[in-house]
């Protein structure tokens, strides 16, 4: 694609087309994968895979990994003390309960089990 800087392709089937990438001749630009590692909660598997292609191809350049950090917002008890609400805290149904925190970061940026 002359005259453009960036792609963003997302691979349906990733080993073979991270192959298919680096092999395309005259191709030059980064790759940058959306969403390559699925990480809800501790399910991180291909992780060290995807890593070694990272560091063995430069054009690779690491990706976004799904769950990263915990979705919940901070509200405060009676007593002035913070606490993290999520799905179903606000009253809202349907909601998506505590799906939405299972990042591997907790949502006060310090790791989670999954990261460790």
């Amino acid at each position: 694609m002359p005259g453009v800087d960036e792609d963003q392709p997302f691979p349906a089937v990733p080993k073979w087309s991270l192959k298919k990438w680096i092999g395309l001749p005259g191709e030059t630009r980064p790759l940058i994968l959306c969403e390559y590692a699925h990480a809800m909660g501790n399910s991180f598997g291909g992780f060290a895979k995807y890593w070694q292609a990272f560091r063995q191809f430069p054009r690779l350049q690491g990706g976004f990994v799904w769950d990263w950090v915990d979705q919940s917002l901070t509200r405060y008890n009676d007593q002035g003390e913070p606490w993290q609400a999520y799905g179903g805290d606000f009253g809202d149904k349907p909601n998506d309960r505590q799906f939405c925190m299972n990042g591997l970061v907790f949502c006060r940026s310090h790791a989670a089990s999954g990261a460790l």
